[in-house]
């Protein structure tokens, strides 16, 4: 990609933002110093990068106010998930920030950010990507609820955001750089399932970098790192994003080194500023660290395998070529080279193979000695500090060599030419690897101290432009004085009056350059000006007391400047607040049951049962048979995956007819049942538009399942139930959602305590079925082993095992999204009485017709005998961190 990079000059009239990413203090400084007009970072609790050294209070306000000093934003992440019992704890980090100057908090529970509405209605409120926002009504929803900004959910295009933006006034934010989930962030469930730590509690350990195997139809079809994206990189796009009316672009990177920021921050100013891409700055990120580039899903790419890095989750690094030959005798290995390598850099070698998994074939090590190197004249990287000179070597002819190699292995490009190569010595713990240092295995530089070395030299480059001045007139008080461009002005005088010159005066230029002198400060004097009045024997000013004055003109400037958005406010108790609720919606019937069983069934009679269902269930005759209160339909199009297709065709109309007739069918049949259709968790706007023409005519008839903030606004006119995708965690959330729906299937990521203590709205939860670990906007089946047929895909299960031996159910749709969901079953039959919830609800969408009906029976009956092998309590048991 980077060979591609559009250098076009970029008119940008109105600059987006540039958002800087930062881990620690040291991040800060590297994001501030490389041109970053705001940072975003966050605490050591309830930041969705637990793992991130992070900062604690005394940190915070350090960073905040190195921000502030240089003119740059500074942005807390507040992006977890938040529990009742941690809410006084979460708002008392808001009021922390809020007080030291904070200029915006980035929120995923919904819950704190309408505490932090109601309590600090002046502090700016971002949607962080964890809410999931994909769609125009999910932007209009936020919008309405008071925050100030959105950032999107990294699976739109660009003409998708585009159309966002036309439609919203709020702001906008999205991701142009930096590492991508291979899952909807936060409806991942991935890492919390497999190992309790949730990544919507930041503790993500990254399940989707592992090894797995496709399987279709119990058989390996494919294998490698098949959830791992490569990074993102935009950098050649900006003027595009920008005209999209995109205000902010975002750069990832919390877990990343400062030198990584550095780079990373620079190159994206010099894109920005001068509408060109630095070619040695690209180079030096792919030194420090990538797994190479894509442009994910804004140029509709994320679909298949251009997005994806099979091979390895970890540095890919800058490739540097591939293996002429090698002479094991004497352990020198030569590169037909793209670039120049340096002594002291790091390479990896990827044998031949298909390297994945316990198969990867490669080997790394530091370069300590360069044999013969041939460069390309026309490359145009003009690397030092390479220990050795280019193109000549006492055991060489320059010359003959040149025309050797331009022979042999020049490659004709535009008429010319071009192509270099490299020799260099092995070391002798890898000296006898010949599977691995074999003709035709790519080269990559992994690191480079060089690329480190000028990241770091750009950290304390960056100054505040400022007017110097003074007043220097003989018998009176010398005064100086300095202002910045955002009102602030300082002034300092001397304690005695300026004297007449007894031998050599103090000239105005003398004067003017020492108060020019501004190179260890903050600061760069952009004018200075003198009110200057020698008289007739001229005036003495010592530069000691001159100097002095300046230092401390320049420390009165740096506190203005940290002070300047420092605010004050009356903290009001959560306890109150949480108590409110309770004693608004008070205690349940159903908070009293202790247990279910047959000889107390006139205790249950509140608990209602629901079933859930796909679009390939048929034996509604049999299922209505059986005892339960509520049947629910999901509408997710399921394509492959299958045993038997639901959806043989990709033709619209077809789909929705196939849905209606479906629709109708359990209408008619549900008796007085609760009828509940649900629509699928993730949905752009356009096929929120294409549900709500096919539902319309049900409106009155049905009940709908939501599962993003965007169909909340959408179907505004439908009674609605929420879906656990919501992410409702907390009383207070459960209380903002009451105000727009009849109930809310509370998190799967709670325990039984935590559902019985969380109030505020009607609660529903599940107690059987598979729980879908994450949805991705990626096709595993076209990005591994390709499209069978463009409309029918694959008869047969499909599914990815892991290292372990565990075997994830996965589907794909008719929209190429991937569903994967946990290998082991929920199953609570013998735990139901601890779930205080008036709902409870079996998601069966994945079992066969017989096995729905014998599931639907045993839960109807509370036949504890039903069979638990395979199966798990979920977090129920003990939540999650």
């Amino acid at each position: 990609m980077m060979d591609k990079l559009n250098n076009e000059k970029a008119s940008l009239e109105t600059k987006p933002e540039l958002l800087a990413p930062a881990g620690s203090i040291e991040s800060i400084h590297a994001a501030v110093h490389a041109g970053a007009d705001a940072v975003y970072f966050g605490a050591k609790r309830f930041s969705a990068r637990q793992y991130a050294k992070n900062f604690d209070t005394k940190e915070i306000i350090e960073g905040i106010d190195y921000c502030h000093l240089y003119g740059v934003k500074a942005y807390i992440t507040v992006n977890t998930l938040v529990k009742d019992s941690e809410f006084e704890n979460a708002m008392e980090l808001v009021y922390d920030v809020y007080e030291v100057g904070a200029d915006a908090v980035i929120v995923q529970d919904l819950g704190l950010a309408m505490l932090i509405k109601e309590n600090l209605p002046d502090l700016s409120l971002h949607a962080s990507t964890q809410m999931t926002v994909h769609n125009i009504e999910g932007a209009k929803y936020l919008e309405d609820l008071g925050f100030d900004r959105v950032i999107l959910a990294r699976e739109l295009s660009l003409e998708e955001i585009r159309e966002i933006t036309k439609s919203v006034k709020i702001g906008i934010e999205t991701f142009v750089h930096g590492a991508l989930c291979y899952g909807y962030s936060g409806q991942c469930l991935l890492s919390s399932l497999i190992g309790g730590r949730s990544g919507n509690r930041g503790r993500c350990a990254q399940p989707c970098r592992k090894y797995y195997q496709l399987l279709h139809s119990g058989k390996k079809v494919y294998d490698g790192y098949l959830m791992s994206t490569k990074d993102m990189c935009l950098i050649d796009k900006l003027k595009e994003l920008a005209d999209a009316g995109i205000k902010s672009f975002k750069i990832e990177g919390r877990m990343k080194r400062p030198e990584y920021v550095s780079a990373v921050v620079s190159a994206y100013r010099d894109a920005l500023d001068f509408g060109f891409v630095d070619k040695e700055k690209m180079d030096d990120i792919s030194k420090i660290f990538t797994r190479g580039f894509s442009s994910g899903h804004y140029y509709g790419l994320g679909k298949g395998k251009e997005g994806m890095n099979h091979r390895s989750p970890e540095n890919q690094g800058l490739r540097l070529g591939i293996v002429r030959s090698y002479d094991e005798k004497n352990g020198i290995l030569s590169i037909s080279a793209n670039r120049r390598i340096e002594i002291g850099e790091g390479i990896e070698i990827w044998g031949k193979g298909d390297n994945k998994g316990d198969k990867r074939n490669s080997i790394g090590f530091q370069v300590r000695k360069i044999v013969y190197a041939n460069w390309d004249a026309n490359w145009d990287c003009d690397y030092k500090n390479s220990g050795y000179n280019f193109g000549s070597n006492k055991n060489h002819d320059n010359k003959n060599e040149n025309k050797k190699e331009n022979k042999k292995n020049g490659n004709k490009k535009n008429g010319k030419k071009d192509g270099g190569y490299v020799e260099i010595l092995v070391p002798r713990v890898h000296i006898n690897e010949k599977d691995v240092l074999c003709k035709g295995a790519e080269v990559y530089i992994t690191s480079s101290p060089y690329a480190l070395e000028r990241a770091r030299a750009r950290i304390g480059n960056r100054r505040v432009e400022v007017r110097i001045g003074a007043t220097c007139i003989k018998n009176k008080k010398l005064k100086v004085w300095m202002e910045d461009g955002d009102g602030n002005r300082v002034e300092v005088s001397s304690e005695n009056e300026i004297e007449t010159a007894k031998k050599i005066p103090t000239g105005k230029d003398e004067i003017e350059k020492q108060l020019r002198k501004l190179s260890e400060t903050p600061f760069f004097a952009k004018d200075v000006v003198l009110e200057y009045d020698e008289g007739d024997e001229g005036i003495f000013i010592p530069f000691g007391v001159l100097n002095s004055i300046k230092k401390e003109c320049v420390n009165l400037l740096i506190e203005a400047r940290k002070k300047r958005s420092k605010r004050k406010t009356v903290r009001k108790a959560v306890k109150d607040r949480l108590n409110k609720i309770n004693s608004e919606i008070g205690k349940s019937k159903i908070d009293n049951i202790d247990k279910i069983d047959n000889t107390e069934r006139d205790k249950t009679e509140e608990i209602k049962l629901a079933v859930k269902v796909g679009l390939k269930f048929d034996s509604f005759d049999e299922l209505f048979k059986e005892k339960f209160d509520s049947i629910y339909l999901d509408l997710t199009e399921y394509r492959s995956g299958l045993e038997r297709p639901t959806f043989a065709s990709s033709d619209r109309k077809s789909i929705e007819n196939k849905i209606k007739n479906k629709i109708d069918e359990i209408i008619e049949k549900a008796g007085d049942r609760e009828v509940v259709i649900c629509v699928p968790k993730i949905t752009k706007s356009k096929e929120i538009a294409e549900y709500k023409n096919l539902l319309a005519k049900y409106r009155k008839k049905i009940k709908l399942q939501v599962g993003n903030l965007g169909q909340i606004y959408a179907f505004s006119d439908f009674v609605k139930i929420g879906d656990y995708s919501l992410n409702c965690l907390n009383s207070v959330t459960a209380e903002r959602y009451a105000k727009d729906l009849e109930r809310i299937t509370l998190s799967v990521e709670l325990s039984e305590k935590e559902i019985s203590d969380l109030h505020g709205c009607k609660k529903e939860c599940i107690l059987d079925g598979y729980i879908e670990s994450l949805t991705s906007e990626n096709c595993m089946v076209k990005s591994s082993i390709g499209c069978k047929n463009s409309n029918t895909c694959f008869d047969g299960t499909l599914g990815v095992k892991d290292e372990k031996g565990y075997f994830f159910p996965l589907f794909t749709d008719t929209k190429c999204r991937t569903h994967i969901f946990n290998p082991h079953r929920l199953r609570i039959i013998d735990r139901r009485g601890s779930l205080k919830t008036s709902v409870q609800r079996l998601d069966l969408m994945l079992d066969s017709d017989s096995d729905v009906i014998s599931v639907v029976r045993a839960y109807a009956k509370n036949d504890v005998s039903l069979t638990k092998k395979g199966c798990t309590h979920g977090h129920y048991l003990r939540g999650v961190e």
